[in-house]
């Protein structure tokens, strides 16, 4: 199980800090397995070799939130709904977390792998520190700041560009 602290601002314009734990259990993992031909590391070879960073935000965002839960008061249970996940991903906390592990690779990979249960961290982890497979994967995913379109820019935009600018996140509308 990994602890993360997590520090943000509200929507109270207050800022937190709070705990929030992330476990991928030897079951999570082998569905993660079992839920792509090939198996899990194939998938993600083949969505980073794909560009598609449609597909490797929506891979690393299903495997932040099938590790997230609470754990019991008595430590016997690590409790994962969906009521669970959508609280948390309707907070800043989330928000936060995802930003942060998008803008550092090796910080990526130590939360990854540090949710992977203790015995089986000694093998070969989900996902290496600073290789050039992670650097593509982490390149890939990657969030830059979207430009806020003016009028006359918005106006001057031709259409295609526009779409595909909105769609990749690029830009917005002021």
């Amino acid at each position: 199980m990994l602890k993360k602290t997590i520090t943000f601002e509200d929507f109270n314009e207050k800022t937190v800090t709070e705990e929030h734990f992330f476990h991928l259990s030897k079951a999570d993992l082998l569905e993660l397995e079992m839920s792509a031909d090939g198996g899990l590391e194939k998938r993600l070879t083949a969505i980073v070799a794909s560009q598609n960073n449609r597909a490797i935000f929506s891979e690393f965002r299903k495997i932040l939130l099938a590790a997230y839960g609470k754990r019991s008061e008595d430590g016997k249970r690590f409790i994962k709904t969906q009521e669970i996940r959508d609280e948390f991903v309707s907070s800043e906390a989330f928000s936060t977390l995802l930003m942060g592990l998008l803008e550092d690779e090796n910080e990526a990979a130590a939360f990854i792998n540090g949710m992977v249960p203790k015995g089986l961290r000694s093998e070969t982890p989900i996902i290496e520190p600073a290789t050039p497979a992670t650097d593509a994967l982490m390149d890939h995913l990657q969030i830059e700041s979207a430009q806020t379109l003016t009028q006359a820019e918005f106006m001057a935009m031709d259409a295609d560009e526009l779409k595909s600018g909105l769609a990749a996140g690029k830009y917005v509308l002021g």
